[in-house]
């Protein structure tokens, strides 16, 4: 029997919000799994664009990303990550 650890990977959604009245541009990320949470970050103008903020904000768990994917909605960025139970437990569940 093979008891080698299967590769699986998580998709994490990366969506652009832009500025209104009362709130500044901001940038939200959450995993497909259902009933994740949307964390909601100050869009930050050092990065070059969403999937940046989103990578920088996950860099200390120690994730890697294995690359970017194209989204049916225009506005949203998809991140496949290597599996890993930090990426749930920082981004939450409702």
């Amino acid at each position: 029997m093979n008891n080698k650890p299967i590769d699986q990977e998580i998709l994490v959604i990366a969506k652009y919000h832009p500025a209104t009245i009362s709130k500044g541009s901001r940038v939200s990320y959450r995993t497909t799994i259902p009933n994740s949470k949307r964390i909601f970050k100050g869009f930050d103008h050092r990065f070059n664009s969403i999937e940046e903020q989103v990578k920088h904000h996950l860099s200390n768990l120690g994730v890697t990303l294995i690359c970017k994917v194209q989204m049916a909605n225009n506005s949203e960025v998809g991140l496949v990550y290597k599996w890993n139970p930090a990426i749930i437990n920082t981004i939450g569940l409702k």
